[in-house]
């Protein structure tokens, strides 16, 4: 992995635009948390709704999508998210668009960077509904929301986004190391003493004894399977909010998780 930490061209989201990112988020949460409820009540027909995909209630949908126009944010939801919000197509979304933990940390990496809440440790989450409770939702006005608005410095934002990168790729590399021969094996732990050093060096990292990076007071090779899993979720996941935020890509852009 090359950090690249002094090439990354940053140019920052205005406050407005992480707000209108924030609430479409938001939004589509919300309706796929409601059709999660849905299928797991067993509550939809059973008889004549057979064929149709499990959807949260259409009056909440329309609630939504009405709301959305009203405040002039449906141009917000990126493509792939006004197609699930509308079931006009068969949706070909990123794999995280609908949890609700890494939605979560998309929304709460940009409501850090616009002064609304703290970053977590990455695989203990964000309280989900609390974060939800920070963004408007129908039918509230969304003027006073995405005027008061204000990001931190773009040293802080650039710093935070090279710690996310740093752990989404060890954490992913973790799962690779485990699993490879050990000449391969051998070839990812160089890689990752490599990665350490640099990003030791940039003051972006902590390394322990052993020469591996340190999450939450271990080495990250000591981990059990079930923290790297859900540590690489989490930061893949925060880490495309930190690469759009940075403006390195559209929403649906492949690229932002790319590492």
């Amino acid at each position: 992995m090359d950090l690249d930490l002094d090439e990354i061209d940053i140019q920052l989201r205005t406050p407005a635009e992480v707000g209108r990112r924030m609430i479409a988020l938001s939004a589509v949460s919300h309706l796929l948390a409601g059709a999660g409820d849905d299928a797991e009540d067993g509550s939809e027909e059973e008889d004549d709704d057979d064929d149709e995909p499990t959807d949260a209630p259409a009056g909440e949908r329309f609630d939504w999508l009405t709301w959305l126009t009203q405040e002039q944010l449906r141009e917000a939801l990126s493509p792939s998210e006004q197609a699930l919000l509308t079931r006009a197509s068969e949706l070909d979304a990123p794999d995280d668009l609908g949890e609700e933990g890494t939605a979560a940390e998309a929304i709460g990496a940009l409501a850090w960077a616009a002064r609304r809440s703290e970053l977590t440790v990455l695989d203990r989450g964000y309280p989900y509904l609390d974060l939800l409770d920070l963004v408007p939702s129908p039918w509230d006005d969304t003027s006073a929301f995405l005027s008061t608005l204000a990001l931190r410095p773009e040293s802080e934002i650039a710093s935070a986004r090279e710690s996310t990168e740093i752990l989404s790729w060890r954490a992913q590399v973790e799962i690779e190391r485990r699993q490879a021969n050990r000449g391969d094996r051998a070839d990812i732990e160089a890689a990752i003493r490599d990665v350490a050093s640099e990003a030791a060096t940039a003051g972006i990292a902590q390394v322990g004894e052993d020469g591996d990076l340190v999450f939450a007071g271990e080495s990250i090779r000591a981990l059990s399977d079930t923290v790297i899993s859900s540590m690489a979720a989490a930061a893949r996941a925060r880490l495309r909010a930190m690469n759009w935020l940075c403006g390195l890509g559209d929403w649906d852009d492949p690229a932002l998780t790319d590492i």
